[in-house]
């Protein structure tokens, strides 16, 4: 958005703040586009934005840490958070607003990447080792435990509490046995 004025817009907070360039109060934005401000990283060589990155965001990086270890409650994961932090921010100085809560910036980067790792981290299937396991032991698993679907008239016969009556239910016929069968799944033992 270029906005043609005069002479060049300021704004200063009512408290004796200092004046920013570009900045019209009543429409709340700047006047130039960032790219066209002559302090935007965008055009320093990457020395200085190095250096102005370092001289900014190096005496935060306590505070990333602590705010980092309050999320991770975990000194190792804290500093791979710090870590991430301060490489997404690097890559993107360019885009932060000079004048401006620098550290409100950092931490919302901080948060968005801690909430990122968090859902990556649920997505994730449980992982656990199967060093101990033998092809034996998997064996007797799988036969004491069928993962292929029960059919519903094995369902029906383990449902049924005796085993007299579960006896005269194999002894019959197939034909009959799954009349009874689909009866019983269906609840209604009056009308099979």
């Amino acid at each position: 958005m270029n906005i043609v004025t005069s002479q060049p817009a300021t704004a200063a907070s009512a408290t004796g703040g200092t004046p920013v360039e570009g900045f019209i109060p009543e429409m709340g934005c700047y006047s130039e586009n960032l790219a066209s401000q002559p302090n935007n990283d965008a055009e320093l060589p990457s020395g200085e934005k190095a250096a102005r990155f370092e001289r900014e965001v190096g005496p935060l990086h306590e505070l990333l840490y602590q705010h980092a270890l309050h999320m991770c409650h975990n000194h190792a994961d804290a500093e791979d958070l710090v870590q991430d932090t301060m490489v997404k921010a690097y890559s993107s100085f360019h885009s932060s607003v000079p004048d401006t809560n620098l550290k409100a910036w950092l931490y919302r980067i901080q948060t968005n990447t801690y909430i990122d790792g968090y859902r990556r981290k649920l997505r994730q299937p449980i992982q656990c080792s199967t060093n101990g396991i033998t092809e034996q032991e998997l064996a007797a698993h799988a036969r004491r435990t069928s993962t292929g679907p029960v059919s519903a008239e094995d369902e029906a016969l383990a449902a049924l509490p005796d085993t007299e009556i579960m006896a005269a239910m194999q002894s019959l016929p197939d034909q009959f046995r799954a009349a009874l069968s689909r009866c019983r799944a269906r609840g209604n033992w009056e009308n099979p």
